[in-house]
């Protein structure tokens, strides 16, 4: 049996889980019935299959289901929408058609968000996901940066293009998964200046390819040396754990709650924040099992159950809105 070890995935951190849960789904839409657990020891991801073959085989199969057509189809569903709220309620009435019969492009939209009912059809009226961090702050706006992430172009109402040089390479998604993360990745000039004479150039502008899941990204301006704002550093970040991270997002739906819709295990404390949940187990579990694990949240109500059941630790990571909207996680911490 293969088993892959991911030691560049670290479960105990909010990016390192979902990069573990993205690879997880990639590699059973290749090798059904493929597992993830993690080493508690290290909090390292593990991945297997029961089919025969090798470390590179397992590594090679999430890239490969990485860059296909899939991918790029789920995207196309989002029309020229940048963020939840342009997403119009009789658009979702059409797509929820659509997607009857379609699992998987159900699971990647319910992932992003959730509509809301209102009388006024001509409003976007959808909440995203707790796991978006992106609030149009800078910038930034979260179904962008999931087209970035996967080298593709919307421009306006044109359809959606692949872009001519790509951001993020088999190495970067290679390298995040078999070695430990320095975040040193930075968008390369020749994607950010825009050429004339070549137009696949450029297409990343003065964007930040990330999701501001990792630690680095909680940078509190309060307690900065300096205005972040004048900051003249490049922009570093760890792409192939992003690239992969963005593919949980289907296996996390956005549900009805009575206080507004939330991501499964996540939580409204009473200071206004949002707490998002997840569990560490050392027990090998499908993609299917894994889900009944989340969405459950067996470990928050019943933590001795969960630990019969391989749970070894029970993690919480809570955002919170800074000034002028802008959202951010703060760093991971042990519930248990």
């Amino acid at each position: 049996m293969a088993v892959l070890e991911a030691e560049g995935i670290d479960g105990s951190s909010l990016l390192g889980f979902l990069t573990a849960v993205g690879a997880l789904r990639l590699l059973d839409e290749k090798y059904s019935g493929a597992r993830l657990w993690f080493d508690p020891d290290v909090n390292r991801a593990r991945f297997d299959t029961s089919q025969f073959g090798n470390e590179e085989m397992l590594l090679a199969a999430i890239v490969e289901r990485w860059k296909e057509n899939d991918r790029f189809e789920e995207l196309r569903l989002l029309d020229a929408a940048r963020k939840p709220k342009d997403v119009l309620l009789t658009r979702i009435n059409e797509l929820a058609t659509q997607l009857r019969s379609k699992r998987a492009g159900s699971a990647f939209l319910t992932g992003l968000m959730c509509d809301v009912p209102t009388a006024d059809l001509t409003e976007g009226n959808t909440v995203p996901t707790t796991l978006c961090a992106l609030s149009g702050s800078g910038h930034q706006d979260f179904f962008v940066t999931l087209r970035d992430l996967r080298n593709t172009v919307q421009s306006g109402d044109s359809p959606l293009v692949t872009a001519g040089v790509p951001l993020v390479l088999d190495k970067h998604i290679r390298k995040a998964i078999k070695l430990p993360w320095r975040f040193e990745d930075t968008v390369p000039e020749d994607l950010q200046k825009k050429d004339k004479a070549n137009p696949g150039k450029g297409w990343m502008g003065d964007r930040k390819p990330a999701l501001r899941w990792d630690e680095s990204a909680e940078r509190l301006h309060a307690l900065r040396f300096a205005d972040p704002t004048k900051d003249t550093e490049s922009f570093r970040t760890e792409l192939g754990a992003y690239a992969l991270a963005a593919n949980a997002l289907a296996c996390l739906p956005v549900v009805p709650y009575r206080r507004g819709p939330l991501t499964v295990s996540s939580d409204l404390p009473k200071s206004g924040a949002v707490d998002f949940y997840w569990p560490l187990w050392d027990a090998p579990l499908t993609l299917p099992a894994m889900k009944v694990l989340l969405w459950t949240a067996e470990a928050r109500h019943d933590s001795e159950s969960a630990k019969r059941r391989g749970v070894f630790r029970w993690m919480r990571a809570r955002r919170l809105t800074q000034d002028k909207g802008k959202l951010t996680f703060l760093p991971a911490v042990p519930v248990w």
